[in-house]
């Protein structure tokens, strides 16, 4: 049994020698040539919530055993390097172990829905307060809550940027 096919070993052997042949027959200064580049890499846009950290309280109704937010949370897009739009969020709860519950997922038309614009010019600020029922009832304290954003750019690039809030009760 032949661990390579006849022809990929006479394939392999061809591109080597002529590898070796070609180098040896060098002489003169070595040139690198490069292509133009249509990406071009960029600092990301700061994102952070407010407040630094998110107070839950006890609770016991018929809807909820748990803890509800006590306020919501504003999440801050500072300075993109380019127009950029809000495209989703995800929150998610995190209890110390293990994610600590479901994530919430804000898709764009529900951004669209909630905010006027979801619309940040480069350079510039945009601030998107969500409201503490987006975080329904939480039935597991958590320690922290990560907050996951997608910004698109006008070429329809997207980059997902998160941060992550400490959680009292």
């Amino acid at each position: 049994m032949r661990l390579f096919p006849r022809n990929r070993q006479l394939g392999l052997g061809s591109i080597l020698a002529a590898l070796f042949a070609a180098g040896g027959c060098d002489t003169g200064p070595t040139k690198i040539l490069v292509a133009p580049s249509t990406f071009i890499p960029s600092p990301s846009a700061v994102v952070f919530v407010q407040p630094s950290v998110i107070a839950l309280t006890p609770t016991v109704t018929p809807s909820c055993v748990g803890f509800v937010p006590v306020d919501g949370l504003d999440l801050v897009v500072r300075q993109p390097p380019t127009n950029v739009t809000l495209s989703a969020v995800t929150i998610q709860m995190i209890d110390g172990t293990h994610l600590g519950g479901s994530p919430v997922t804000i898709p764009q038309p529900r951004l669209t829905s909630l905010f006027p614009s979801t619309l940040i010019v480069a350079g510039t600020v945009g601030v998107f307060s969500f409201s503490p029922i987006i975080f329904g009832c939480v039935t597991t304290l958590p320690t922290s809550v990560v907050v996951n954003a997608t910004l698109t750019d006008q070429s329809g690039n997207s980059q997902q940027v998160s941060t992550t809030v400490s959680v009292r009760q």
